[in-house]
């Protein structure tokens, strides 16, 4: 029988080409295509489609199932890597279904945690969620904790996506005990990161502050440079709710001089624009607009639409407490429009609102009304779409609860069984 080819056999595509004239059959070339595709999948996730494909050809022709998924799975992660979210699904629901039937819950795991991130990408959390359960089950029933641990990070970002945040909570301390139980450190100072942005996102700085601080001790012994930037980046946001704007600007400086070290313009510019944030709060308006008017020049060379937004809003909020309505105002009707652009309804409907209570006090009442009846059916439209997601994450939740319980009732039954025996 024939050794398998090293992955540095098969690093080069002459190498490879050459291997595959020399392989015995077309399960063996199937082996060495995939093996190839799936070292380029992460950095060139076009090439590895390219093999991919081969593969699936190759296996379909040799009616070769384990192939077929292999390739079907690339392909998918191919697909979503070029955002086409719908394709993407379409091949890993074919990977996940083969793997199912040869019984592969490695794969099958997988599959399903891949095809829940394509679903998260279109806004369909309720399916996100049902795959990502059929991922856990399969992760806690191989006894893999850390596996086990990712999928619940999955399912609480899926959670604190749509709001959820006790359910999100919950999934990351899940998680966080695993990790600490698996000796997991890194995975630890992550979920502890995130576990600090749901505390955040509750208003519970103090609590949001002491996570963050442990997984920023974790990660500098770790020497993880590019997660302790953006653990500094967080804990200068935490500081700022705190009413603490010195001590987020001493976290802040070390955030821009690693980012620079990184050579990481989107940190740059986020860390610049957040410093910005710490002057407007000691209300320092002038150093405050000129590090916002930093990161917005970076923001749009990178083509940030969602950050150059934020940017614009902060602008218009200074420009608003520093008594200059009408410059204020120009930088709302340009946010306002990139709100629009990128669909960010929430967004428009608040900066709707807070022109409506400028244009209100400059005594412009019938131009103020029209933005705060904007704001209001922004915010009924939004309140409409979150409900539907909601009712929908229930529905999927309630499903998943049932089986589980169905599950345990058919275990102790068997259990009650044996014992009679």
């Amino acid at each position: 029988m024939q050794a398998p080819a090293s992955e540095r056999d098969i690093a080069s595509d002459a190498a490879l080409e050459s291997l595959l004239e020399q392989a015995p059959d077309d399960y063996a070339r199937v082996e060495l295509l995939v093996s190839r595709a799936r070292q380029l999948q992460r950095q060139q996730p076009q090439q590895a489609a390219v093999y991919a494909q081969r593969a699936l050809e190759l296996s379909q022709r040799s009616a070769y199932p384990k192939g077929i998924a292999d390739a079907a799975l690339i392909l998918g992660y191919a697909d979503y890597a070029d955002e086409n979210y719908d394709r993407a699904i379409e091949n890993i629901e074919h990977a996940l279904t083969t793997y199912q039937k040869l019984g592969d819950r490695n794969e099958a795991a997988r599959a399903a945690t891949a095809l829940a991130g394509s679903y998260f990408k279109l806004g369909r959390y309720d399916k996100a969620l049902l795959h990502l359960n059929t991922a856990l089950t399969l992760r806690q029933e191989a006894g893999d904790k850390k596996l086990t641990a990712s999928v619940h990070t999955n399912i609480a970002s899926t959670y604190q996506a749509i709001g959820q945040l006790d359910l999100a909570l919950d999934h990351y301390l899940k998680a966080l005990e695993l990790q600490e139980a698996v000796g997991d450190h890194y995975g630890v100072a992550i979920t502890a990161n995130n576990i600090g942005s749901v505390y955040y996102q509750l208003g519970h700085y103090e609590t949001a502050l002491h996570y963050t601080e442990q997984a920023l001790s974790w990660l500098t012994h770790q020497g993880r440079q590019d997660e302790v930037l953006v653990t500094l980046g967080n804990l200068g946001r935490i500081y700022l709710k705190l009413g603490r704007p010195d001590d987020a600007l001493t976290h802040l400086s070390h955030a821009l001089h690693q980012a620079h070290q990184l050579g990481s313009d989107y940190h740059v510019a986020t860390t610049i624009y957040l410093i910005g944030q710490a002057h407007h709060h000691r209300g320092d308006y002038p150093t405050a607009l000129s590090h916002m008017a930093m990161a917005l020049a970076l923001f749009r060379r990178i083509n940030a639409d969602s950050d150059v937004l934020d940017v614009l809003s902060s602008i218009a909020r200074c420009y608003r407490d520093s008594t200059t309505p009408k410059r204020s105002l120009r930088y709302y009707k340009q946010a306002i429009e990139i709100a629009r652009q990128i669909q960010s309804n929430l967004v428009e409907a608040e900066l709707c609102e807070e022109v409506s209570c400028i244009l209100e006090q400059m005594g412009h009442f019938q131009t103020a009304l029209a933005f705060y009846r904007r704001g209001t059916e922004l915010r009924r439209k939004v309140l409409a779409e979150d409900t539907e997601k909601l009712v929908s994450v229930m529905e999927i939740r309630h499903r998943i609860e049932r089986d589980a319980r169905e599950k345990e009732i058919y275990r102790l039954r068997n259990v009650e069984l044996a014992n009679a025996l």
